[in-house]
Parts: C-alpha cells; sequence; structure tokens
C-alpha cells in the first residue's frame, strides 16, 4: 500500500539530543547520528516529496506459488518487526562481558532507537506478470533491468523522477527485492526478537552470532549501477548493482545513503563484496564508488 500518511518532524528533544553528542551519554550514538542525519534530510528536502520524513524500501515480490503466498505476508512483518525491536538497537548492546555490559549502561535510553523504528516503512509491490522473477541468483544484467524498469514506473506513480540529481530520498534510488530462497530466509527467522542486553562472556556471545537470527536477508538494487553494468560503462561484478542483503544491514544501507546525500555525493553507488573467490555470490558492503 501506498505510504500516504502525514509524518511528523521530529521531535525537537531528539533533534537536539541528536546534535550534541557529548551531552547525552545515556543514548546510541549510533542511533543519535542518523537521527541527526534523517533531521538534516528532512530540513533540506521539500515535505512533498513521497514519504517524507520516514526510511525504509520499497520492496519487489518476485515469487509467487502456494508456498510464497502463505509465506510472504508474515515474512515480511517479521522483518520489520526484528528491525525495529532488534537490529537498530543492536549498537546498545553489542560485544561481551563485563566492560561492555558496563559501557551498555551508558546507552540504557533506547528513546532515540525506539523513534527511528517508529519512521520505518516498508511498501511492498507485487505483479504476478511483470515481476515473476524467483531466482536472482540465475539472472542476468538485462533481467534486473526488468525489475529497475518497474522500480521506474512506481517511482513516477508516487510523483518523484528516478532520474533526479541528486536524488530527493534513498527510497527512490535503491529497492529490496524477496525472491524464493530469501523469502524462505526470512520465514526462517525466529518470530520472538533476541532480549536486549550485552553478552555475558564469548561463548554467549558466539551463540547469538550464529542465532538464526541471521538467516534472514533479501536483495538490494541500485538501479543507477545496473544501468551502468547493463550498458558495459563499469565491468567490475562488484559494481554491477544487485547484491544480498542481511536484514540487520537494512537501516545501515538507508543510513548510508542518505549520508551521501547529505554530503551532496548524490551520485554515489553501493559497491558489493564477493563472498568468495570466483564464488558469483555478492553481498552488501560499505564501499561505494
Amino acid at each position: 500500500m501506498p505510504i500516504t500518511e502525514k509524518i511528523d518532524k521530529i521531535p525537537y528533544e531528539l533533534t537536539h539530543c541528536s546534535s550534541n553528542l557529548r551531552g547525552a551519554c545515556n543514548r546510541d550514538p549510533g542511533a543519535m547520528y542518523r537521527m541527526r542525519e534523517m533531521s538534516h534530510h528532512m530540513h533540506n528536502t521539500p515535505s512533498s516529496t513521497y514519504a517524507w520524513g520516514s526510511w525504509g524500501w520499497t520492496i519487489l515480490r518476485t515469487v509467487y506459488d502456494k508456498e510464497s503466498d502463505a509465506l510472504f505476508p508474515a515474512a515480511i512483518e517479521k522483518l520489520r518487526r526484528w528491525v525495529v525491536g532488534y537490529w537498530i538497537h543492536y549498537g546498545r548492546f553489542c560485544g561481551f562481558g563485563e566492560p561492555d555490559i558496563a559501557r551498555a549502561e551508558k546507552k540504557a535510553d533506547g528513546s532515540v532507537n525506539d523513534a527511528l523504528g517508529e519512521r520505518l516503512r516498508f511498501e511492498v509491490l507485487e505483479d504476478r506478470e511483470r515481476l515473476n522473477m524467483p531466482d536472482l541468483g540465475k539472472t542476468t544484467a538485462e533481467d534486473i533491468q526488468t525489475l529497475c524498469n518497474r522500480f521506474h514506473k512506481w517511482v513516477a506513480s508516487v510523483g518523484e523522477d528516478p532520474d533526479t540529481r541528486p536524488p530527493a530520498d534513498p527510497r527512490l534510488v535503491n529497492f529490496v527485492v524477496v525472491d524464493a530462497e530469501s523469502l524462505r530466509a526470512l520465514a526462517s527467522v525466529p518470530e520472538n526478537v533476541l532480549p536486549h542486553g550485552v553478552a555475558a562472556d564469548r561463548e554467549e556471545f558466539i551463540r547469538r552470532r550464529y542465532s538464526p537470527c541471521y538467516a534472514g536477508y533479501a536483495w538490494l538494487v541500485d538501479h543507477r549501477a545496473v544501468k551502468l553494468y547493463r550498458e558495459g560503462v563499469q565491468v567490475n561484478p562488484r559494481r554491477r548493482g544487485w547484491m544480498k542483503i542481511g536484514s540487520e544491514q537494512l537501516d545501515d544501507a538507508w543510513s548510508q545513503l542518505v549520508g551521501l546525500l547529505m554530503m551532496g555525493d548524490g551520485g554515489a553507488m553501493i559497491e558489493c563484496s564477493d563472498s568468495g573467490e570466483g564464488s558469483g555470490e555478492f553481498w552488501y558492503s560499505d564501499s561505494v564508488f
């Protein structure tokens, strides 16, 4: 469904604390930095911009069968629940042992993280005829361009221009895709988020790190990079423009791009990482080109 509700400006106390990082030591510095970026982005973007005041992605569903019909709605809701309830809070309780537990006490106030979670919006596009691409692992740049074309139509349908330079918002530049394999991965994530709190020791930290919650992933597509790769302007497969992304990284990817927009580098594109020499499997990284 389109994002039509009016989203308020960020409350003064949150923008104020996010502009004074040293004085707000009981809050998560990472969350405050992202809130500051969002506040600046809203200030420099017309309030008429689509979904102004929110963050998140448009999700293209590309698998349509009985299994996916049963899994998809719950999997997307579960993804939202984990991002809001756990991943955007992760910076408050990462690490293990007494030193990290002591540091976490200085980040006990999760109000900024909660405020970020309240502004998350996912929008799903479904089209059984034009978006039927169940295995992105076997696609070509031409196939991905088909998805980009559909994304362009969506951007135009909400009154925006996908070719605007610099882009008005990350939501209008990159998009997320869920195919058959990633849908099963998202559906396999536990229903209940992990409790907040630093791991008592290394063993507990490792157990958490290999928790099934890390199995969730989707695909992230940068339509500008896909175009360059398809046309041969870019030949490095790390710059092809489509990659897997862990569900725990979705907020990082949005924050990375909005930060580039704020620095006036709206033309920068994401460079993915190869999971192994010649593996052909590419994942999101924080590198850009």
